[in-house]
């Protein structure tokens, strides 16, 4: 699990110091949470037993937080 949110973390990290340019906040914070979901997705196809729903998959985030969408880059900077 560790590794799995590095390697997101890292991903997610190049993506926003790539497109996180101003005005691009919306595209970002769904972009995280588009990655929230196929990850929550993947981890529940391990096993068929237990489910993971979306209240522990949060505290799962909590435990493995993933970085907030942020801008990087401002346009207005000079």
């Amino acid at each position: 699990m560790a590794e799995q949110q590095q390697v997101l973390s890292r991903k997610l990290r190049g993506h926003n110091a790539y497109y996180g340019i101003t005005g691009n906040a919306r595209a970002l914070s769904r972009f995280r949470f588009e990655v929230q979901r196929h990850w929550r997705k993947w981890l529940n196809r391990r096993s068929h037993a237990a489910r993971l729903n979306w209240s522990a998959f949060n505290r799962l985030l909590k435990r493995y937080p993933l970085p907030p969408a942020r801008v990087v880059h401002s346009i207005y900077a000079t």
